[in-house]
């Protein structure tokens, strides 16, 4: 395991003095906060057990005190060195969620960067698909496919812990929209290779105001500038709190409210060049509201039609009520009521 500002003059030496290291395939970012021990185990075991090896693991630190951080660092060096000496642990301070990332891939040597929140488990062939696909289409934005579990809270051995209260699923779509993307698919970051070139320029790569999504513009820009290739292959598992009240859920909707209106502002001041087959698709979705909006006006037709029927029923119902002849056979009435109570009571 490598922590940054303190490697020795002689590791420096070594390294100068011997051929250049080796350019690994992947630079995975992974995300942590202060009482995430049990995901954060889960995620590491996961990156350990890989069958592709060809990946460094920049573990950040985020808001995590120095005492947490020494105890951090102390866990990866329980594992295999094979592993943990392709691990480096940076603590990071303030900024939003996004500033770890940011961090991270300032320092990231990969040909390829991709993101890890502490709650997703990496399945085995998590790398192994990126390279895959990246040895294809070189160059291209990779994309595979992200399950989905809700967990809830629980104590382990009194440290935070957490109890699965769902099954797996497969929630987001199986392949790539730039207009679903933009307005709706709620995708994960895992799900994401990007080249590092996609993360060099001015300024942080992603947005670190943003509290939801703050990948969103770098991964639609990338897309555009660079094509995407699906994998199609379901390769890593994102975990998310269940048992979310009203308040929570409409925050949470919230959020990714300012995300897409962010996002759809920064993309309009700046201008996006479409890829191929964006035309269709705005095409499609234009169709499909079209018709939305033709069934829509339908069923409002029906509905009024349908209220005026029951208004015009309603006006004849209040006309036989206030009637003479249904005043005048109101004691008839009265009476057949009678015969049929007292019939059955016979029978």
């Amino acid at each position: 395991m490598r922590s940054i500002g303190s490697a020795s003059v002689a590791d420096v030496v070594e390294e100068s003095a011997g051929s250049a290291p080796k350019v690994p395939f992947l630079s995975v970012i992974v995300r942590t906060e202060e009482q995430r021990e049990a995901f954060l185990m889960d995620t590491l075991v996961s990156l350990a057990a890989q069958s592709c090896p060809d990946f460094e693991v920049l573990l950040m630190a985020h808001d995590v005190g120095s005492r947490d951080v020494q105890a951090i660092e102390g866990r990866v060096r329980d594992f295999d060195p094979e592993f943990s000496s392709r691990v480096t642990c940076r603590s990071v301070a303030g900024g939003g969620r996004a500033r770890a990332f940011n961090v991270g891939s300032s320092l990231a040597v990969g040909d390829y960067v991709a993101c890890l929140d502490d709650n997703v488990v990496a399945f085995g062939h998590w790398v192994e698909t990126f390279r895959s696909a990246a040895s294809h289409a070189p160059g291209r934005v990779i994309r595979a496919r992200v399950a989905s579990q809700t967990i809830d809270p629980m104590l382990w051995d009194d440290h935070p812990g957490y109890v699965a209260t769902s099954g797996i699923s497969t929630p987001f779509p199986k392949s790539f929209d730039l207009w679903q993307y933009l307005f709706e698919d709620q995708s994960p970051k895992c799900g994401f290779a990007l080249p590092r070139t996609c993360f060099e320029g001015s300024g942080p790569a992603l947005d670190e105001s943003l509290r939801r999504g703050e990948e969103k513009e770098l991964i639609i820009r990338s897309v555009v500038l660079n094509g995407i290739a699906e994998s199609g292959e379901v390769t890593s598992l994102s975990r998310a709190w269940g048992a979310a009240d009203e308040a929570q859920v409409e925050e949470a909707a919230r959020q990714w409210d300012v995300t897409r209106s962010t996002v759809v502002s920064r993309l309009n001041q700046t201008g996006l060049q479409l890829p191929p087959g964006a035309l269709d698709a705005v095409d499609r979705y234009e169709r499909d509201l079209v018709g939305a909006r033709v069934t829509v006006t339908r069923i409002e037709a029906q509905r009024d039609a349908a209220r005026r029927e029951v208004e015009r029923l309603q006006r004849e119902f209040d006309a036989v009520i206030r009637s003479s002849s249904w005043r005048v056979t109101g004691p008839m009435r009265a009476a057949g009521h009678l015969v049929h109570r007292v019939r059955g009571r016979s029978r």
